[in-house]
Parts: C-alpha cells; structure tokens; sequence
C-alpha cells in the first residue's frame, strides 16, 4: 500500500515552509535611497502624533 505523507502541521492548500516565496532583504544601495526611507518613516510617525499638544484630558493648568 502506498500512500502519500503530508505535514500533520500543514493545512491543506497551504504551502509548506520550504514551497513559501520570501523576499530577502535587500539593502538599500545608496545613501539617497536611505534617506528616502528614514524621511518615509519619519512622515508617518509625525502623523501619529499630529495634533498632540502634550497635555492630558483634564490635567490642571500649571501642573
């Protein structure tokens, strides 16, 4: 009797770990490249933060 052996731990339909396609890392290949990403980075992180004054809801002034 012969019979096929599938990963208990693999559902059906979904690519074994060594069958996934993964992208390396690749990094970046000048200075400008970098500078793009950090800035990109930075834009979102402000945007997070837009409209924070510091304070918290109900704190009393001077303290």
């Amino acid at each position: 009797m012969t019979t096929t052996a599938e990963p208990a731990d693999t559902p059906q339909g979904v690519p074994a770990p060594e069958q996934a396609t993964t992208s390396e890392y690749q990094p970046p290949a000048t200075q400008e490249d970098l500078d793009r990403i950090i800035e990109a980075c930075l834009a979102r992180e402000r945007a997070k933060c837009q409209g924070y004054d510091g304070r918290v809801q109900g704190q009393a002034p001077g303290v």
